[in-house]
């Protein structure tokens, strides 16, 4: 139940502070909600790989491994195969977040 609760607790508060409180905030969310995308899935993509680290080093049977050491050895490999996707999404939603910061957002607000 602890983790189910936290993952309620940190959904909420997610839904909480990305809440338009305002026409302003309603209308650059829109723009934004790509960048929010974006990023998530990269952030998705390391606690996964964060969970394959924990799972390989404490339970090394899953990774072939015959020992503590060389199960987190071969986590951080698999860690490592899912931070290189994960960077990719980083610069994506980096660039297009600049991109709107500077093009987008200017349109949708108006004069």
């Amino acid at each position: 139940m602890g983790v189910r609760h936290g993952f309620a607790i940190k959904t909420i508060d997610l839904g909480i502070v990305l809440a338009p409180v305002d026409a302003t905030s309603r209308l650059t969310l829109i723009p934004h909600s790509l960048t929010l995308l974006i990023e998530f899935q990269a952030y998705a993509l390391v606690m996964f790989g964060a969970y394959l680290l924990g799972r390989s080093w404490l339970r090394p049977a899953t990774v072939d491994a015959p020992t503590c050491r060389q199960g987190y050895v071969r986590g951080l490999s698999r860690l490592g195969r899912l931070w290189l996707p994960a960077l990719a999404l980083f610069v994506i939603g980096a660039v297009y977040e600049a991109i709107e910061i500077y093009f987008l957002v200017p349109l949708v607000l108006g004069p």
